[in-house]
């Protein structure tokens, strides 16, 4: 009875001991999800925060695009209307050449008829 109740013994402390080492893993297991869970928590958080700068930039992107895109808009109008204007301004130009042109070549014509009556007139001044 003597080496029963030194096997019951050791085999009671082997339980123990084996109950002890289950329930280290336990523990262990328990901390190990723990801290997976804990640092795809904070992964989770650091990839919502990145996700908030990044939406925060494209929106602030957004507002600068749409702020060029207005002045873009407002500079074309603006040309065009120069355009137009410069077009106009062209055209008097152009008609105000005309006319000088014209009244040019009626000047030239009646200089010419002038000089031609001049010469005739010396002409028979001096044959007489």
């Amino acid at each position: 009875m003597n080496v029963f109740r030194r096997n019951t013994n050791l085999t009671e402390s082997r339980v123990s001991e084996v109950e002890m080492k289950f329930a280290f893993v336990v523990k262990l297991r328990s901390i190990t999800h723990t801290s997976c869970d804990d640092a795809l928590n904070d992964d989770l958080i650091e990839l919502e925060q990145g996700r908030h700068a990044l939406r925060l930039k494209l929106e602030g992107s957004q507002a600068q695009w749409e702020s060029q895109v207005s002045e873009l808009e407002r500079d074309a109008r603006e040309l065009s209307a120069e355009v137009e204007r410069l077009s106009a301004a062209l055209g008097e130009a152009e008609r105000g050449q005309s006319r000088a042109r014209l009244e040019d070549a009626e000047l030239t014509q009646r200089l010419r008829e002038q000089l031609d009556a001049a010469n005739v007139a010396l002409r028979h001044g001096n044959h007489m």
